[in-house]
């Protein structure tokens, strides 16, 4: 039981750090600019969010930890589209 609790404890703090990563300004903007501040997918210019392309779970199990918030992982999307992805 300890093992799926530290796993759970190490998750939470992996994804609260990527959070925070992607919420500084810098990154957000260079992000924005790279997409022109239009949806990767539909090319809507409203509700724009930061999205890992590999989510942050599945770069967890996987150990690509470095690769998780690297811009080759990053992209944006607008809400609508963002939920419809599949897990």
């Amino acid at each position: 039981m300890l093992d799926v609790i530290d796993w759970k404890d190490g998750y939470k703090h992996f994804r609260s750090s990527s959070s925070g990563y992607i919420s500084k300004k810098s990154v957000r903007d260079y992000i924005f600019n790279r997409y022109n501040n239009k949806c990767n997918y539909c090319s809507s210019e409203e509700n724009l969010q930061i999205d890992h392309i590999e989510s942050v779970l599945s770069c967890y199990q996987k150990g690509h930890l470095y690769f998780c918030n690297s811009i080759e992982n990053l992209q944006l999307l607008c809400k609508k589209c963002n939920l419809s992805k599949k897990p």
